[in-house]
């Protein structure tokens, strides 16, 4: 079947190529949804040099008013107006000679012009305008012309103020061969537009609910993420992609696999931004551009973060290694974004992709359902260029139990990391650990870390505490200091005045000999009483009780 490209950029994939040639056409919505914007928009892409089209209005708009709206936008080429895309009312003929003489009319312009397209705007408003004794009725009518037009070999677009509830009744959608309808859904705060091709007959089209956009440049259409979209080619490559710090490279059993998706997953400031941007940073010293889709801070910001760590993003953007998408969180439509993502990935050679955070993608997102595939979709087909994924993902609980999302959409990553606060000693502080690497090794130890001048700093593992990644961690063995020997509690009660301290520090504390402190000290840690982390190539302790 022959096709016509509307020219309307991201509908003609949603049409399988176009609007099949020689149909009826009905383009359906509320008013302000931008019918006669996508009608226009489609006729000037489509009409060639020898090409005609019949604009043909009722009583609904005027065509000068019309004209005068068209001519803002940048697709408006006034010298085809006239010679090219002819307008003419049919309303008079209507009101006082109905159907019958109406199709006479359009038969007489047809001849006259021979035009490649006929465009009725607007036919809804017919049934009440013309009297009741003309023509047999619209449905009627409406069959009349579907087949004149099928006789006249033209492709014909009925446009029309028409609801959801017409769609479902009117007679004239039994007989039209294509239906696109447009409207508006409100979402929170804002609406948002939205295109669904209803039907066409005997071809296909990519159904459901795709969002649209209109600019100077006319309307945009985004069609939905749909896992049709994604590539069925996963490059998942052997080569392993390192965060830039060593420590974490050694968790990961040597980074993460090229082309695979993580997750970052932690409370609010535990450091997942910091972890994405440690990975951006390794990349770009590789040579390796990198994109941002961020929704929590905006470009500037970001950038005077990540110089606090030494990090130039800004002079990683003059060299090409770096792209920073950013949109409002109470703005996001989740389609659009990915399209805007996809361009930006296909700017350049792009290896890595941090999306900042999910939680902002779920809150942009009709309903559980839709977040779910589309989060799927999404990280399909960004797997299916070779590109790395990282997501961040914000866990609300700061202690306690937890759970990645309630719509159980771990599954879809590839590896999770997760980050949370701890209580350690009556003090705060951090712990990662490499909750899943699908198809690799990986350590399973929980680290503490620390956010230090150069960014994420691991310490050592933490060994002396169950439950520490629920934020509430014990002691593995916890006797009570009463039951302590005095010189125990002497050492304790120096770590707790004095802060964590190395063996040295300690027995200066208590008076006492630092290898007999040192001895007292491996035993509380034994214990669960004493925590040994590293600072500065140093072992230092801090009591736990």
């Amino acid at each position: 079947m022959r096709r016509v490209p509307t020219g309307v950029p991201g509908l003609d994939p949603i049409l399988n190529g176009g609007l099949p040639d020689r149909s009826l056409c009905v383009i359906a919505g509320r008013p302000g949804t931008g019918k006669t914007v996508l009608t226009h928009q489609t006729l000037f892409h489509t009409l060639g040099s020898d090409d005609r089209a019949l604009y043909l209005t009722t009583l609904a708009e005027p065509s000068v008013k019309m004209v005068r709206y068209m001519q803002t936008f940048d697709f408006y080429e006034p010298d085809r107006v006239g010679t090219q895309l002819i307008y003419r009312n049919i309303g008079e003929t209507l009101r006082t000679g109905g159907f019958d003489a109406a199709l006479e009319q359009v038969a007489a312009l047809i001849k006259e012009h021979q035009p490649r397209f006929v465009v009725i705007d607007s036919f809804k408003i017919i049934d009440r305008i013309v009297p009741e004794s003309g023509g047999g009725g619209i449905r009627e009518f409406s069959y009349r012309l579907a087949v004149q037009l099928a006789a006249w070999d033209v492709t014909g677009f009925l446009v029309g103020e028409y609801t959801e509830d017409d769609i479902t009744n009117d007679g004239v959608f039994t007989i039209a061969d294509g239906i696109v309808h447009l409207y508006v859904k409100r979402q929170s705060m804002y609406t948002q537009r939205y295109l669904e091709v209803m039907k066409f007959r005997g071809t296909e089209f990519f159904a459901g609910q795709h969002p649209y956009e209109i600019t100077s440049d006319g309307i945009t259409v985004s069609a939905r993420v749909n896992a049709r979209m994604t590539h069925s080619d996963m490059r998942t490559g052997q080569r392993r992609v390192s965060s830039g710090v060593g420590a974490l490279d050694e968790m990961l059993h040597g980074g993460l696999q090229e082309g695979t998706a993580a997750m970052l997953a932690g409370g609010s400031g535990t450091g997942k931004t910091l972890i994405g941007l440690q990975f951006i940073v390794a990349a770009a010293a590789r040579g390796e551009r990198s994109v941002i889709a961020g929704f929590q801070e905006n470009p500037n910001h970001l950038e005077q973060v990540a110089a606090g760590f030494g990090w130039d993003l800004a002079g990683l953007k003059r060299k090409g290694l770096l792209e920073h998408l950013y949109r409002s969180p109470v703005e996001i439509q989740p389609d659009r974004h990915f399209h805007a993502i996809r361009e930006a990935i296909d700017r350049g050679d792009t290896k890595l992709l941090l999306v900042d955070s999910m939680k902002d993608i779920e809150a942009g997102t009709a309903d559980a359902d839709r977040y779910r595939d589309f989060l799927y979709s999404m990280v399909m087909a960004i797997k299916g260029k070779g590109v790395t994924l990282l997501l961040t993902n914000e866990i609300p609980e700061l202690f306690g139990p937890f759970q990645f999302s309630e719509y159980g959409i771990s599954f879809i990553t590839d590896a999770i990391l997760v980050l949370r606060y701890v209580e350690l000693g009556g003090s705060m502080t951090r712990a990662l650990s490499v909750m899943k690497l699908r198809g690799s090794r990986h350590s399973k130890e929980i680290r503490e870390f620390e956010i230090n001048d150069e960014g994420l700093h691991l310490l050592d593992p933490i060994t002396a505490y169950t439950g520490v990644m629920t934020g509430v961690p014990t002691g593995t063995d916890s006797p009570t200091l009463r039951h302590l020997p005095e010189s125990a509690r002497a050492v304790i009660g120096t770590l707790k005045r004095i802060g964590p301290a190395d063996a040295a520090a300690v027995a200066a504390g208590v008076n006492a000999d630092p290898a007999t402190v040192q001895a007292e000290l491996s035993l509380l840690e034994q214990q669960g009483l004493v925590l040994k982390i590293s600072r500065d190539g140093n072992s230092v302790y801090r009591p736990t009780v």
